[in-house]
């Protein structure tokens, strides 16, 4: 699979981008040549402090869970501060961060949920990107591009989470038709053949993506 660069505009394979989550296909937009060009160092600098990190996990989490539980009650005093005081200005911040940051505020809604319904979801941002990409960015069931979202194929209520191989692209009105049915409630056999082929497209372009990152992550 391949990504064009922002910078130099070629089109390359996925390991010349260096891994970011929430990019397109979970790369970067420059490629790594550009990258270190411009930013004047080696891709390798960032790595080594990955590995760092990694070498010393337990104590950088315990440094952050001390500095959380010292500064805890502090902390949330001034919260709810500058919660009562700026009640408008925080109002305002979130409608726009919300019409900025459809997705992201779509795959929270999707976790509370699934926490709510006691449910372990693994279905983030990239996911997102090659479910749309796959389903055409337009509903399943009628072709619509209006209102889209992501639906639980199975759904949740009834203990389904949300993954590659269950997530479908319904418009607003077909999603609340479809509701918490499951499949063959709502949709003809020849729907069901030709989703779960969508799903099967979904789930090898996923693993690919994953492979093509734990390839990179070793160089």
């Amino acid at each position: 699979m391949k990504k064009q660069c922002s910078m130099c505009m070629e089109e390359k394979d996925l390991s010349c981008f260096g891994a970011q989550v929430g990019g397109k296909f979970g790369k970067r937009g420059r490629c790594k040549i550009c990258r270190a060009k411009t930013e004047g160092k080696s891709e390798p600098d960032a790595y080594r402090k990955k590995r760092w990190y990694e070498n010393n996990r337990e104590l950088c989490l315990r440094r952050a869970s001390n500095n959380y539980q010292d500064n805890r009650a502090n902390k949330l005093e001034y919260q709810k501060e500058y919660t009562k005081k700026n009640k408008d200005k925080i109002s305002k911040y979130k409608k726009i961060y919300h019409k900025n940051n459809k997705i992201k505020c779509a795959n929270a809604r999707r976790r509370r949920r699934a926490h709510k319904a006691k449910v372990q979801e693994k279905y983030d941002s990239i996911d997102g990107q090659i479910t749309k990409m796959v389903f055409k960015n337009k509903c399943f069931k009628c072709n619509s591009n209006v209102r889209l979202a992501i639906d639980h194929h199975k759904p949740l209520s009834k203990g389904f989470a949300l993954n590659i191989k269950n997530a479908a692209v319904l418009c607003g009105s077909c999603n609340s038709r479809k509701g918490t049915k499951m499949p063959d409630d709502f949709y003809s056999i020849t729907e069901l053949l030709e989703i779960n082929i969508l799903f099967k497209i979904a789930y090898s372009i996923k693993k690919e993506i994953y492979n093509d990152q734990i390839g990179f992550a070793k160089k």
